[in-house]
């Protein structure tokens, strides 16, 4: 047993309910998240030092935030991704959105993108980063794309205090997780060697979790739960007839979002700036 911990009580006093007992799971009970992922966008309308006109989206997924930031400010944003399959799905997100005029989409790395220098407002880089491999030439590929004064958004899940090592091994295993980009003083070393500034940093936690469920939207939990279940108790068969990298993909995928919600991940968002004049 771990010492850490307290253990305060006898047994029976850890059965016997007192009125701090109730006053603590009443004040729990009354907590509320009131922010879910679209804070995100709030977060580069208040703290951007420049107007926003033109967007990189890097790792753009299959275009959700692409759309939304066209929206929101009325910018033109190049959407990047280094998968096809995503390419092609943020393409047709944008044009059922209407915004075939203002949002690009391409196929690109992170390590070498094709925008020119000092030409774009905004980098967003939202949930891609622990896939990337070596880290800060990443980081610097964004610096050189911003405009002086220009602005990156990062949104980057690390390990939380909780993730024991076993735990840790084989997520990054099964998700193609680089292990050092799951640090949060690593990985803010690479922005601070990139010449970044951290203009702001909102350690998240569980609180996007915690606003679905309370917002009634426990469809995606409940099934990553049940997922996570299924697989675990019907292993061997599914590893004899699927493999075990695959497998474990679709593990890692499932528990994401538990893990988010038990401690073990450690969402954190990011506003970096780049140096209002070049040095």
């Amino acid at each position: 047993m771990d010492s850490t911990w307290p253990r305060p009580f006898s047994v029976e006093a850890s059965y016997t309910h007192t009125p701090e007992d109730e006053a603590l799971s009443s004040e729990v009970g009354s907590i509320r998240s009131h922010r879910g992922q679209e804070m995100l966008l709030d977060l580069v309308d208040e703290h951007s030092a420049r107007p926003i006109e033109t967007i990189v989206d890097i790792g753009c997924g299959r275009g959700r935030w692409s759309v939304a930031l066209a929206r929101r400010f009325a910018a033109r944003v190049l959407a990047v991704d280094l998968t096809a399959e995503r390419v092609r799905a943020t393409a047709q997100a944008v044009e059922e959105a209407g915004l075939d005029g203002r949002v690009g989409v391409c196929r690109g790395s992170i390590h070498h993108m094709p925008v020119a220098t000092a030409s774009v407002d905004l980098v967003w880089c939202r949930d891609m980063l622990n896939h990337v491999s070596p880290l800060e030439p990443a980081i610097r590929e964004c610096r050189r794309v911003l405009r002086p004064g220009g602005a990156m958004m990062v949104f980057q899940t690390f390990a939380g205090e909780l993730l024991e090592p076993l735990e840790a091994a084989r997520l990054y295993s099964a998700g193609l997780i680089e292990p050092d980009n799951m640090s949060v003083d690593y990985t803010e070393r690479a922005f601070a060697a990139a010449g970044l500034r951290i203009a702001c940093k909102d350690v998240l936690r569980s609180e996007w979790r915690e606003h679905e469920i309370e917002a009634g939207e426990t469809e995606r939990i409940l099934e990553d739960l049940l997922t996570v279940a299924r697989l675990e108790r019907h292993r061997q068969g599914l590893v004899d007839r699927y493999g075990a990298a695959r497998y474990e993909l679709l593990r890692a995928g499932a528990i994401w979002r538990p893990y988010q919600m038990l401690g073990k991940l450690l969402p954190v968002a990011y506003l970096l700036e780049a140096p209002a004049t070049d040095p």
